[in-house]
């Protein structure tokens, strides 16, 4: 399982006005902008790309911890992150903790830790994880910290519109979205400053979330290769055969996995049962199994795992390998 960081592109802000404003007081609700300005039509729901494909978190609600020093900055990035779960029904959803161990930190630094544009205003630096085989590879995201500066480049401190709308674009980052190219997206590459409105997130930029996290994760355990061969031995009474096999269990569903049964047959008798160890989601298990007693000979090997589906699975198809032993 490759574990990752990815630095999801800057907000970038195109400075209107050559003022210093100071921060807007009011509620937030009340600058939201429910309103399509009719200026370009809407983009196709594709044109928010994900930055991986499948990408995900694997649990809701996830936790958010505001490490800041102003309430009103704090409170408009809250904001944003209530926008974002009505925006998906309540399938993305939060719950703020007073935690540094939380699934998502915000900070706002003097200074972003990553600048790639003249006008930088966010950071969202997402940890995530890849696993599964290479042709369908899955990626789970554990972990983001999302930086949102307080002034621009300029030094014209940001209105609390300014800091939603910049909150709401880095937020759909560590969500897995990319940029979009449409002008009115959230997830647009620029923002303007001094924000008129903040303008919820669009049906474009939520359309990509919706089937991902409609599906609720589970486990998937499947026994992803191995080789067996047979031993015979000489007895008095005949001959002995036992059995020597190597073999995979992967768990490429979103989920741990509790202790699963392991169950060994040699031309359909059972030779050997046993439980694997607690696996975290993406984790793999090498297993080698040596002299187990078959007595007679046997010429196919099964090893399943979960034989009698007692942990709920993405997919129940793939417990089982069958081997065909060499004479």
């Amino acid at each position: 399982m490759a574990r990752h960081v990815l630095a999801a592109a800057l907000l970038l802000a195109v400075v209107l006005s050559g003022c210093s404003q100071s921060p807007q007081a009011g509620p937030v609700v009340s600058r939201v902008n429910p309103e399509a300005t009719p200026e370009a039509p809407l983009p196709p729901p594709s044109d928010t790309p994900l930055t991986q494909r499948g990408i995900r978190w694997n649990h809701m609600p996830l936790t958010v911890y505001l490490s800041g020093d102003d309430p009103g900055y704090m409170e408009d990035t809250w904001e944003a992150f209530r926008m974002w779960e009505n925006a998906t029904g309540g399938l993305v959803s939060f719950r703020r903790v007073e935690d540094r161990r939380a699934d998502i930190t915000v900070i706002w630094p003097p200074v972003l830790s990553r600048v790639t544009g003249e006008h930088g205003l966010g950071n969202a630096n997402t940890h995530f994880e890849t696993f599964g085989p290479p042709s369908s590879p899955r990626t789970a995201m554990t972990s983001a910290v999302i930086e949102l500066l307080t002034q621009s480049q300029q030094g014209a401190p940001l209105t609390h519109m300014d800091m939603t709308n910049v909150a709401l674009h880095e937020i759909g980052h560590s969500l897995g979205l990319d940029h979009s190219t449409y002008p009115r997206s959230v997830m647009f590459t620029k923002v303007t400053t001094p924000s008129v409105s903040v303008n919820a997130p669009l049906e474009q930029d939520v359309a990509p979330l919706l089937p991902i996290y409609r599906e609720k994760p589970r486990v998937d355990l499947l026994i992803a290769q191995g080789e067996a061969s047979r031993v015979v031995q000489k007895v008095l009474t005949g001959d002995r055969h036992y059995l020597n096999i190597q073999f995979t269990v992967r768990n490429d569903g979103f989920l741990d996995s509790p202790p699963a049964e392991l169950r060994i047959q040699a031309d359909g008798r059972t030779v050997d049962e046993r439980k694997t160890q607690e696996m975290k989601f993406g984790q793999r298990l090498n297993l080698s199994l040596r002299n187990v007693l078959a007595e007679t000979a046997f010429q196919k090997v099964t090893v399943e795992v979960d034989p009698d589906n007692r942990i709920p699975e993405s997919d129940e198809t793939n417990n089982r390998l069958t081997l065909e032993v060499p004479p």
